[in-house]
């Protein structure tokens, strides 16, 4: 399952068990209802963005993209630019959205026409060489000069994202400014805290940074377990989670304490696994993993799991 808020009462879940049948939930914490329809399956859900000026659920699955109509209750597929790449993630809504990818591909969608325009693209690969140590160099330094943007997310009417290398990209409209921070640590997401930005790493330990795209960040947290690096504030504390990658043995959610993490205890029937995201909306902290959503509001937790949604019947309790 692959699950992610819309709204600060809301959330959206895939249920990609059945590779050739999805079942799409909307969960509504407010009224504790479920609205459920099924789509035809392609693969498992990598990512998925929902867009809601146009009500669409974009999911990107094996690198390529897919979108689900909420109102038509359909999957298509999106035809890829001829430059055809593996996309990572997207963000936007209304009339463009963003999408990173592989080589450093940052592009724009302007919808409803779904075209193509390209925001920042390598230049063609080198030829391949015979051989194969001339062949790994050649790839190798290619890679590194093109690191791949793995998140992207807004920040005012700006886009942001986020990649290998320490690589960062700010999108104004078209324009494009990019840069890299110094510890050329993997960032594999991001998120607004108020005025600043947070960026997470996971290569090669567990970093959180905060800073500013013109003023520079900062390391404000660091672990030896690379996996942790999920994050958000709510309620005027940082919340920290445990990812899904790489592979780790440990409790998945905290809160950061002046002496360190503490373990949280949700009191739910069961406490979180690692975690496919870890935000924050206005009144609520989300912490979501493969088989349920986590909701903390007003001091409360709410476990919707799999099960549930599939049932129908809203957890006991919830």
């Amino acid at each position: 399952m692959y699950a992610l808020p819309i709204s600060d009462t809301t959330a959206i879940a895939v249920d990609d068990a059945d590779e050739d049948t999805w079942w799409v939930h909307v969960v509504d914490f407010a009224v504790k209802t479920f609205e459920s329809f099924s789509v035809e399956g392609v693969g498992h859900v990598d990512f998925a963005h929902y867009d809601t000026g146009f009500g669409l659920l974009w999911i990107i699955s094996d690198g390529t993209i897919f979108a689900i109509k909420r109102s038509a209750q359909q999957l298509f597929e999106v035809d890829m630019p001829e430059d055809r790449f593996f996309a990572y993630s997207m963000v936007g809504e209304g009339s463009h959205v963003y999408v990173s990818g592989e080589y450093s591909n940052l592009w724009r969608i302007a919808l409803p026409a779904q075209e193509w325009e390209p925001l920042l693209t390598p230049e063609p690969k080198p030829p391949r060489s015979d051989n194969e140590e001339e062949q790994t160099r050649r790839t190798r330094e290619y890679a590194r000069k093109y690191p791949p943007y793995y998140f992207g997310f807004k920040f005012g009417s700006d886009y942001i994202f986020c990649g290998a290398l320490g690589a960062l990209a700010r999108v104004r409209g078209t324009s494009v400014e990019t840069q890299a921070i110094d510890t050329a640590a993997r960032l594999v997401s991001g998120r607004v805290e108020g005025a600043h930005i947070s960026l997470s790493a996971d290569t090669p330990r567990a970093e959180i940074y905060l800073g500013d795209f013109d003023g520079g960040f900062e390391v404000i947290f660091s672990d030896n377990l690379r996996a942790f690096h999920r994050t958000a504030l709510h309620a005027g504390r940082r919340y920290l989670g445990v990812a899904e990658y790489p592979p780790s043995r440990v409790e998945n959610l905290y809160v950061l304490e002046a002496g360190g993490p503490v373990l949280v205890e949700t009191g739910a029937a069961r406490e979180p696994l690692t975690l496919i995201s870890l935000s924050s909306t206005d009144t609520a902290l989300w912490a979501i993993d493969r088989i349920g959503i986590f909701r903390l509001s007003d001091g409360a937790w709410t476990l919707v799991d799999i099960d549930d949604l599939r049932s129908g019947v809203w957890p006991a309790g919830g």
